[in-house]
């Protein structure tokens, strides 16, 4: 078990990172519980690229959604495998005008961190491509978040983080495709009520993820995006 010292609150980042609260990171694992935990752990997740029929074969295949994520990208999520109990998903924005994944994973190391404090970044052509999903090994590893500022929503909510300042603009349409994709499939993969889907400053007295994030339209979307799916 690691213990390093660390902020776990990222609010708003400057080349890559400022934290707010500084306080032990303790690196916490979970059991599998054979009762009331995720199905998913004993019914296996079935990605897209497995479902229906294969082209060619005659056999229906399923269609996809427009706002799906890759299918090379859901097969390696799909590969890791649930080993903690994942409640929520917090959306944040990073507060800069540039960053990427491996930006900030270098920033908060610098400042002690475990690394990274997402468990996703989603690029806005700066450092990464615009709409850029990246995988930080806070969900390859199945660990807690650095990010929500409140133990339940780091060790139970999954931190996903768009580059950009929406105080001062919007998300690009890239990036909100990728973030209703991403949010969709981590729902269905591990059981996320869309009331449970959160912005920052719903569980943290904050403004991220910006006062001019569009979250009423998101969070249509996304609730289309689930009809869709279920229908």
């Amino acid at each position: 078990m690691r213990d390093l010292s660390v902020a776990v609150a990222v609010m708003i980042c400057l080349a890559g990172a400022v934290g707010c609260n500084g306080q032990k990171e303790t690196v916490k694992t979970e059991k599998p519980e054979r009762k009331n935990y995720h199905k998913y752990l004993d019914a296996p997740y079935v990605p897209d690229s497995q479902r229906g029929g294969k082209p060619g074969s005659g056999a229906k295949v399923a269609p996809r959604s427009p706002n799906a994520i890759p299918i090379a990208l859901e097969d390696d999520l799909t590969k890791v495998r649930l080993r903690r109990r994942w409640k929520y998903i917090v959306v944040h924005h990073s507060g800069t005008d540039k960053g990427s994944a491996g930006s900030f994973n270098n920033a908060h190391k610098q400042r002690g961190w475990l690394g990274v404090g997402y468990h996703f970044v989603i690029g806005n052509g700066t450092l990464s491509k615009e709409g850029e999903i990246e995988t930080t090994f806070r969900w390859n590893e199945q660990i807690q978040g650095a990010h929500a500022g409140v133990e339940e929503y780091n060790e139970h909510g999954i931190g996903i983080c768009l580059v950009g300042d929406f105080n001062a603009g919007v998300p690009s349409p890239a990036q909100i495709k990728s973030l209703i994709g991403l949010t969709n499939y981590l729902q269905r993969r591990c059981g996320i009520p869309i009331t449970q889907v959160l912005g920052h400053r719903d569980v943290k007295q904050t403004d991220c993820p910006g006062q001019l994030f569009p979250w009423a339209e998101f969070k249509r979307a996304l609730q289309q995006e689930n009809a869709w799916r279920s229908s």
